[in-house]
């Protein structure tokens, strides 16, 4: 049912995207023509931001906030004390940011490293840049 709902969000164009979101995926465009929004595969079987059937590439962009900018780190001090703070807070939107970036974005992340998928994680639009003149021809 969940893949029938997205490919009728993705045939209609009412995906609810960020402008960072929008911009990552045409900055992706330039060099992955044929780059597919909101892709969930039996391989990957998370909506994954982005898919290029041409390279099999999976890309996640993770510009909002509530991943947390980076990778959580439990045993990092400065990521236990964002979490402490977040969970002080008290409300069910940053519980729902606490379970995006502490569990979420790491079981995606172990996924994809365990199923040895090409997988892409972008934190910021610099990010996407710097991997398109990467990635660019020539």
């Amino acid at each position: 049912m969940i893949v029938k709902c997205n490919d009728t969000k993705r045939i209609r164009g009412t995906f609810h995207t960020s402008k960072p979101e929008e911009e990552c995926y045409h900055m992706l465009h330039f060099i992955h023509p044929h780059i597919i929004r909101q892709y969930r595969s039996e391989k990957y079987p998370f909506a994954c931001d982005f898919y290029d059937p041409d390279s099999d590439t999976y890309f996640e962009f993770n510009g909002s906030w509530t991943h947390g900018g980076h990778w959580f780190d439990p045993d990092n001090k400065d990521d236990q004390e964002k979490l402490k703070k977040w969970r002080d807070k008290g409300t069910k939107y940053y519980g729902i940011a606490i379970k995006t970036w502490t569990e979420r974005d790491v079981k995606k992340r172990q996924y994809a490293a365990n199923n040895g998928l090409n997988y892409v994680v972008f934190w910021t639009l610099d990010d996407v840049m710097k991997y398109v003149i990467e990635c660019w021809p020539g």
